[in-house]
């Protein structure tokens, strides 16, 4: 049994790049004792959280020596102690170095990991934007916000509009593992008046984690919707009671409720990160996340977009073409010009 994961294309840290096996596009895996299975939840789990939030030195992303080092703070056995050990060496061609080396060759510190620490985080508390903030970028179609963030934060495609037509409001997350939605409930009772709460389902094509019965419960909390990276069923149901779901799609199997998850931590939703207190917007085109730290500014701009097509739309009216517009006679016949030579 082993654990894989793949580096984020087109990323190449320094350490991979002077390897000659290096692939950004190869996956990787850990060999995990299948005997000990508590064990390898606890790697899954480990390198989720480690590729999400551990900070690299160079700014990237991915696996490198900053995140392979923080991994000594999660040696709980010889099994995973030997498996952090043989990853070393197959992909570096030797053994992790002692501390004194990693020191002189200024390698990220492993940071303590204090005695209450534990990997399936319930976070109950979690920061909320104001509401103002979140009112406002409510008035904005999500097309327009999904422009001032240059395509960027944009759930796929897949993730639509089952119930109701629009959701507004910060994130409350849960990530779950594949056919069990007890972190899902976990995270409903967590959640606040108009909060959304968006849930990685961990790709699972098969069951529902969500129907009429949580649906009633987030309805009478006052949720304002949910996102989830899955499938539902009693769509008829929510859709009597006015509760808005964005999901992938229906089915009539039921989810189980004997598994570990999280909540609220980072998540991946529709091929997108989404940090608790996020803003989540939604319309009949789709999903977007305004990180929080930038909601002001993703505001700002899209402000600005929604007024210049205003202004675009009343000179369409008046007749005038959006190549007269943008000049793109000029532009097709430089790119004419350029492909001809």
């Amino acid at each position: 049994m082993a654990l894989v994961f793949q580096h984020v294309d087109g990323v190449r840290c320094a350490s991979h790049s002077r390897h000659p096996n290096y692939d950004s596009r190869r996956e990787y895996s850990i060999p995990v004792n299948p005997d000990d299975i508590i064990q390898m939840r606890l790697a899954g789990m480990a390198w989720r959280r480690i590729a999400q939030q551990v900070p690299r030195t160079d700014g990237g992303t991915g696996i490198n020596h900053d995140i392979l080092n923080c991994t000594g703070c999660l040696r709980q056995s010889q099994a995973w102690q030997s498996a952090i050990d043989n990853f070393w060496l197959r992909e570096y061609g030797f053994a992790p170095p002692p501390e004194a080396e990693q020191k002189r060759l200024n390698y990220p510190a492993a940071p303590p990991v204090p005695q209450h620490t534990t990997l399936f985080q319930v976070n109950q508390s979690i920061q909320r934007p104001d509401a103002a903030l979140v009112e406002a970028l409510s008035q904005i179609a999500v097309a327009n916000l999904s422009d001032a963030m240059a395509n960027l934060n944009t759930m796929d495609s897949g993730i639509q509009a089952l119930t109701g037509s629009c959701i507004c409001g910060p994130a409350c997350t849960a990530v779950t593992t594949t056919g069990d939605f007890l972190p899902v409930l976990k995270a409903l009772h967590a959640a606040e008046r108009g909060d959304v709460l968006v849930v990685d389902n961990q790709g699972d094509p098969d069951t529902a984690l969500w129907g009429e019965i949580t649906s009633t419960e987030a309805h009478l909390k006052g949720l304002a919707g949910l996102v989830l990276d899955g499938l539902v069923r009693d769509i008829a149901e929510i859709r009597e009671l006015g509760f808005p779901v964005f999901a992938r799609g229906t089915t009539p199997r039921v989810a189980g409720r004997g598994s570990l998850g999280e909540v609220n931590v980072a998540v991946r939703c529709g091929g997108t990160v989404v940090h608790p207190g996020d803003i989540i917007v939604g319309d009949t085109d789709g999903v977007v996340v305004v990180p929080l730290r930038k909601a002001e500014a993703v505001l700002s701009r899209a402000q600005s977009i929604v007024d210049h097509e205003e202004i675009l739309r009343k000179r369409v009216a008046d007749g005038v073409s959006q190549v007269e517009i943008y000049n793109l006679d000029e532009q097709f016949e430089s790119l004419r010009q350029a492909h001809e030579e």
